[in-house]
């Protein structure tokens, strides 16, 4: 029974590894950058990436899908480059906040 049980546990631990959101292939082109980098180009608006990945052992997980969640909608945004207001796991998730900037496009 015992033996069961941790399998079981192991199983669904291992299949939520397997969920945490993916950067996507556009997203790869997005430039996390400072406020220097950007002085001189055109803000775009604002993205928020959250992610149900928390706990005592997932938190540096949670944080890092929220990121990736933000960044792919960035990229969405057609931005080139990103900077971070805020990224953190917690125990009851993760949350990224960035401002998304085309650099393409000067101010």
């Amino acid at each position: 029974m015992k033996r069961n049980t941790a399998l079981v546990m192991v199983v669904l631990f291992l299949n939520t590894l397997g969920c945490a959101t993916q950067r996507t292939a556009e997203s790869m082109k997005i430039v996390e950058a400072d406020e220097d980098a950007v002085k001189k180009c055109r803000m775009v608006g604002e993205t928020v990436g959250s992610s149900m990945y928390g706990g005592l052992f997932m938190q540096e997980a949670g944080k890092n899908s929220a990121k990736n969640e933000a960044i792919n909608s960035a990229a969405n945004m057609q931005a080139t480059h990103l900077v971070w207001r805020t990224a953190e796991g917690g125990f009851w998730g993760g949350k990224a906040v960035a401002a998304v900037y085309d650099c393409r496009l000067k101010k």
